[in-house]
């Protein structure tokens, strides 16, 4: 490939982070970019991205074993330029953008005057989350105010993290869990005497997270029993920023890292001597350091529901495929 390094074209561009486990361990990220590749997994998969280079500051060594590596996270909105000029094949990431994501003018004239009808429900302000995240109107009728099955309620959520950039293995990770929990159910209230803890992942009051979620959303005018509610709340936990006090934005920030690096939601628990951060089961390491619960003996089966949430969404997008054709 013929780089373009005296930069009479050069083409800047601004993406979204996929993934940052570079499997060349290089430091890359893998990024859609805006403009270029489409928005969801249909016309685009995951593994036609590109890996990007990172720019690193002046501070670093800048050479190998010497210095950091990037520290961007996935759903990371990031400025770059293509190392090839007009092929634009090989991007280099410059840095990071701050962001809190709304629709446009232009998206809300074109709800409101019926170029997309249908969209009309998207641009509520419960719809519209604080940490970039959106709830589009298809997921609100599919769930039906409540009375959708809970396969349904599988692939729903399965879709509100992907659309939301969610990596995919983090996503079934999180369902997996959240099914043993809940059966996915926002008002279910544990059944253990003394406990207490409610919800989709089942908030416990007495370590104060069920409060939390109270606080964040009655700081966003929401219901906290509320199924997307609760949805919304699980990313602000995850990397959100605070909207009040002691909401819990990014407390579990440690736990998504860990998850994105994750190639899989299976394989058990780490065997002795493993470093149990590094061990590579999105399901396993969302059950350990974020669900808490007093022994693993239900791994296997939030495996099993992670396998089923997977499935499901990968079924959706293959018919889909199917359906449009190649793009």
């Amino acid at each position: 490939m013929k780089l373009d390094y005296y930069g009479d074209n050069t083409r800047w561009f601004i993406g979204t982070v996929i993934r940052n486990n570079d499997p060349e361990n290089k430091g890359r990220v893998q990024v859609r970019i805006h403009g270029v590749h489409s928005s969801d997994d249909v016309n685009i998969p995951e593994a036609a991205l590109p890996w990007a280079e990172t720019m690193i500051p002046t501070t670093e060594g800048g050479v190998s074993g010497i210095g950091r590596i990037a520290q961007l996270l996935p759903s990371a909105k990031v400025f770059g330029v293509f190392l090839d000029g007009k092929t634009s094949q090989n991007p280099l990431v410059l840095g990071s953008l701050t962001h809190i994501e709304s629709p446009s003018v232009q998206q809300a004239i074109n709800a409101t005057t019926g170029t997309n009808p249908s969209s009309l429900d998207l641009f509520s302000p419960t719809n519209v989350g604080v940490n970039g995240t959106v709830i589009s109107g298809d997921l609100r009728r599919a769930y039906d105010n409540g009375n959708a099955t809970r396969d349904a309620r599988r692939l729903i959520i399965m879709r509100y993290f992907r659309e939301n950039d969610v990596p995919l293995i983090t996503a079934a990770g999180i369902v997996g869990n959240m099914e043993a929990e809940s059966g996915l159910e926002p008002t279910l209230i544990s059944s253990v005497a003394g406990e207490n803890s409610q919800g989709l992942v089942q908030w416990n009051p007495a370590a104060g997270r069920l409060q939390q979620l109270q606080r964040f959303c009655e700081a966003r005018g929401t219901d906290w029993r509320e199924f997307f509610s609760q949805l919304e709340f699980v990313i602000h936990e995850l990397r959100g920023s605070p909207i009040t006090a002691n909401d819990a934005a990014s407390e579990y920030a440690n736990v998504y890292a860990m998850m994105n690096r994750c190639t899989s939601f299976e394989g058990g628990e780490p065997p002795n001597g493993t470093d149990p951060r590094r061990w590579d089961n999105s399901t396993y390491i969302f059950m350990k350091y974020y669900e808490r619960p007093a022994n693993f003996s239900s791994l296997r089966k939030r495996e099993r529901y992670a396998r089923a949430a997977y499935e499901q969404y990968q079924s959706l997008v293959a018919t889909a495929q199917t359906t449009n054709g190649p793009r």
